[in-house]
């Protein structure tokens, strides 16, 4: 199997969670984030919209998923949450071998916030 395959399927998966999360809204509204390095910020920025945001966190390639547990915690109180495990840039870096390890890691490591 293709790593772009790999990404359909995930991606599919993913959008397919977060609308189930969402059966009884009439729309979703959200934002992407690739930083979290000042998520308090961006916490504030949620909270202040009228709906309930779906914040997509782009995952960097180089980051372990405990990276991204904290900032995620922050934000899940006043957010849906959705991860992106790669940007599309960073696939050609991964095989699929990686790309599945990696998928299991996150999913362990944060699979309850997202």
């Amino acid at each position: 199997m293709k790593i772009t395959d790999l990404t359909k399927i995930s991606a599919t998966i993913i959008f397919s969670f977060v609308l189930c999360q969402h059966l009884s809204a009439q729309q979703m509204y959200g934002v992407t984030i690739d930083d979290v390095s000042n998520i308090s910020t961006q916490k504030i920025a949620l909270s202040s919209h009228c709906k309930k945001m779906t914040t997509r966190v782009v995952f960097d390639g180089t980051s372990a998923a405990s990276y991204y547990l904290s900032p995620l915690q922050t934000i899940q109180p006043v957010s849906y949450i959705m991860g992106e495990l790669l940007d599309s840039y960073e696939l050609p870096n991964f095989t699929t071998a990686q790309y599945k390890t990696r998928a299991q890691q996150y999913l362990t490591g944060l699979g309850s916030l997202v």
